[in-house]
């Protein structure tokens, strides 16, 4: 029964240095974001580390998100404009929403 409250007390201490060491970081990423901003110095390979995370490394999630995307738009669209429009009109109105209007802000919303 004694060793209920030191595995208790462990626990709460391992969560404990788990919060302060997240919170020692966000302070930290404070620190040279500021630093950043007021002295106009990045390094370089931090922002080249950056533009692959987020570029390169997104590619494919962004290429799943708009084939599912078309793939969806395409069947709404064929069930509401069925009788308005053409069929064969269908894949480039499908196309153009896609591209136009969607995909960019998609884009924005997985890799931000």
């Amino acid at each position: 029964m004694s060793n209920i409250p030191s595995k208790v007390s462990q626990a709460v201490l391992g969560v404990t240095i788990g919060i302060l060491r997240h919170a020692g970081g966000l302070g930290l990423l404070a620190w040279s974001s500021a630093v950043a901003l007021f002295t106009g110095k990045v390094a370089r390979r931090d922002v080249v580390a950056q533009m692959f995370a987020i570029g390169v490394q997104s590619i494919p999630l962004v290429t799943v998100m708009g084939a599912l995307s078309g793939i969806v738009t395409s069947q709404q669209g064929g069930y509401q404009l069925t009788g308005a429009l053409p069929l064969y009109i269908l894949g480039s109105v499908v196309t153009s929403g896609i591209v136009l209007e969607l995909a960019p802000v998609m884009t924005a919303v997985l890799t931000g």
